[in-house]
C-alpha cells in the first residue's frame, strides 16, 4: 500500500500538481499587486489631472469675472464720435428740449431768399460720451481706442477742474451763438452789407480780477495803451500783475477802471489775467435765425457762412454737389481751426459729400483720418478761399483750390 502510494502514478502526478499549483499563485498573486498598484498609481494620476484641469478651470472663471468686474467700473475719459450732419440749405430733423422735429435750418426775412434746387451743405458735429458725473466704462473706453473713427482723451482736458458739465454745456452753448452770429456777419459783409461791430464781456470769471467791476455786455475799448480792434487782441496783449487802467462803455457811457491782473492757467501756464471772456456785439440789417437745437460749440461757423452766402444768391452755390464744412469763422471772414476733424471726416464720408473743406490748420489730421473710403479734402483760409473752392469744384474745375496735401506740402502750421 505505501509502495502503491508512493508508487501510484496518480499519487506522484497529484504531488506533481500541488507544486505547479503554488508556484503560479505566488506569480498570480505579485501581478495582482502590481495591478493594484499600477491602478492605485493611475487613479493618483488622474486625480492629479482632473484637479489640475478644474484648477484651470477655476482661474479661468475668476479671470472673466475680474474681468467684467473692471470692464464696467468707469474711466476718467471722454469719447469722441461722428455725429449727425445738418443740412444748413435745407430743413433738418432737430431736436430741442428732447424734442425732435424737422424744421429749416436757416430762416431769412428782410431780404430775398433763394432755396437751392439741389445739392447740400453739410454742418458737422462730434458726440461726445463722458464728464465727470457720467464717465464712459472701461470697455467702451478699450473698443473705442480699435476703432478709427473715435477719439479717447483724458476728461480733464475736457472737464478742467472746478468745471461742472453744466457749465461747460453752457460754455458751448454760448460758443454756438457766437458762431452764428460771426458767420451771419462774414456772409452779410461778403454780400455788401454793413455790420456794426463791437467787442463786449461775456462772461466774468468767478474770483477774478474783474469780479465786481466788469460785467456782461460791458464793450471793450482799451487795456492799458492798447485799443481793443478784434477779439484776438487781449490775446496779443502782455498783461503784467500790476494795476492796468480799462477802458470800457457801459449803458453808453464811456468808464475807466483800473484792475490788477492775477496770474490763472492757461494753455501756455501761469500768465497775468483779467478773467473774463469776449464775446462780438453785432447789429444785422437782415434777420437771419439759425436753429440747430442742443448742438454746441463754434465749428459750424463755415458751414453757416456758405449756407447763409448760397440762400441770398440766385445762382446755386453749389451746382448740385454735397458739401461738408467745418471751422469757425470771424465777422470779417477769417476762417479758424477746429477739434474732432478726424470724427467729421467720417460723418462726411458716412452721409455721401462730394468733398469737405477744413481750416488749413488741420489738413494734417483730416488726411489721416483713417477713414474706409477717402473724399477729396481742401484747405480753407478764409470765407473768400471757401467760396472760389465750391465754385471751382461746382464746375468741376481746380481754379483757385487747394488740397489739403498742398497745404501740408507747403509747411502751413498744423494743430
Amino acid at each position: 500500500m505505501h509502495v502503491d502510494d508512493a508508487s501510484s502514478p496518480a499519487n506522484a502526478t497529484g504531488h506533481t500538481e500541488a507544486g505547479v499549483d503554488h508556484d503560479a499563485h505566488a506569480e498570480q498573486t505579485a501581478q495582482a499587486e502590481q495591478a493594484a498598484a499600477s491602478q492605485t498609481r493611475d487613479k493618483g494620476g488622474w486625480r492629479a489631472a482632473f484637479d489640475k484641469e478644474r484648477a484651470g478651470k477655476w482661474m479661468l472663471t475668476l479671470g472673466v469675472l475680474m474681468f467684467a468686474f473692471f470692464a464696467f467700473l468707469p474711466a476718467p475719459y471722454v469719447i469722441s464720435s461722428p455725429g449727425p450732419a445738418f443740412n444748413a440749405v435745407g430743413n433738418a430733423k432737430i431736436t430741442v428740449d428732447g424734442q425732435e422735429h424737422e424744421q429749416d435750418v436757416i430762416s431769412i426775412s428782410g431780404a430775398e431768399e433763394y432755396e437751392p434746387d439741389a445739392g447740400q451743405i453739410f454742418v458737422m458735429t462730434v458726440n461726445v460720451a463722458g464728464n465727470p458725473e457720467s464717465q464712459p466704462r472701461w470697455f467702451e473706453v478699450m473698443s473705442a481706442w480699435l476703432d478709427p473713427s473715435r477719439d479717447v482723451k483724458p476728461v480733464e482736458l475736457y472737464y478742467p477742474e472746478g468745471v461742472t458739465t453744466e457749465q461747460r454745456n453752457q460754455r458751448t452753448t454760448q460758443m454756438m451763438l457766437e458762431a452764428q452770429d460771426t458767420a451771419i456777419a462774414a456772409a452779410l459783409s461778403e454780400l455788401g452789407y454793413d455790420i456794426e461791430e463791437e467787442i463786449v464781456v461775456g462772461e466774468v470769471l468767478d474770483s477774478s480780477a474783474a469780479k465786481g467791476i466788469l460785467q456782461p455786455g460791458d464793450k471793450i475799448i482799451a487795456v492799458g495803451d492798447e485799443q481793443v480792434a478784434t477779439m484776438e487782441t487781449p490775446g496779443k496783449f502782455h498783461l503784467e500783475a500790476k494795476p492796468t487802467v480799462v477802458e470800457f462803455e457801459r449803458d453808453g457811457k464811456r468808464q475807466r477802471e483800473t484792475i490788477t491782473p492775477t496770474l490763472m492757467e492757461t494753455s501756455e501756464g501761469q500768465r497775468p489775467m483779467l478773467g473774463i471772456t469776449l464775446q462780438y456785439s453785432l447789429k444785422f440789417p437782415v434777420d437771419i435765425n439759425i436753429e440747430l437745437g442742443e448742438v454746441g460749440g463754434p465749428s459750424a461757423g463755415l458751414a453757416f457762412a456758405l449756407s447763409i452766402y448760397d440762400l441770398m444768391t440766385p445762382d446755386n452755390l453749389t451746382k448740385g454737389k454735397n458739401v461738408a464744412a467745418t471751422g469757425t469763422i470771424t465777422p470779417d471772414g477769417e476762417v479758424g481751426g477746429i477739434g474732432g476733424v478726424r470724427q467729421k471726416f467720417h460723418a462726411a464720408v458716412e452721409v455721401g459729400a462730394d468733398y469737405f473743406l477744413v481750416p488749413e490748420s488741420n489738413c494734417a489730421e483730416a488726411i489721416g483720418s483713417g477713414a474706409p473710403t477717402d473724399i477729396p479734402v481742401y484747405a480753407i483760409r478764409d470765407l473768400d478761399e471757401a467760396l472760389q473752392t465750391v465754385k471751382s469744384l461746382g464746375e468741376d474745375s481746380e481754379t483757385g483750390v487747394r488740397t489739403c496735401k498742398q497745404a501740408v506740402d507747403a509747411g502751413i502750421p498744423q494743430e
